[in-house]
């Protein structure tokens, strides 16, 4: 599984080379600093959701996940983790129905 100094290095060049934003640092307040406004916050999460495969819904959207590069990475990271486990879930329901198959 990723790391999160990787994972908040990714997410440093998604905001800078597709939403231009160059972060001085991965605890700058994005919000505060006027780095993200409404119409690059929705940029940044499609953004994330394309780099990371992960899918995040209204109900993730916790304004204070997002004020940092260093709170967008433990969110992503959770986000993976989740995927990783509804995954694995859904394997071993898949492997159980088809152990209950008669043939």
């Amino acid at each position: 599984m990723a790391e999160q100094s990787d994972i908040s290095q990714r997410i440093m060049t998604l905001l800078a080379e597709q939403l231009h934003q160059e972060i001085p640092a991965k605890t700058t307040d994005l919000i505060d600093e006027g780095l993200l406004d409404s119409m690059l916050f929705v940029d940044l999460i499609m953004g994330l959701e394309h780099e990371f495969g992960i899918e995040i819904t209204i109900g993730d959207l916790e304004i204070d996940q997002f004020r940092s590069v260093a709170k967008i990475s433990q969110f992503v990271l959770s986000g993976m983790h989740a995927s990783d486990t509804d995954a694995a879930e859904l394997e071993s329901t898949v492997t159980a129905s088809e152990s209950e198959v008669v043939p």
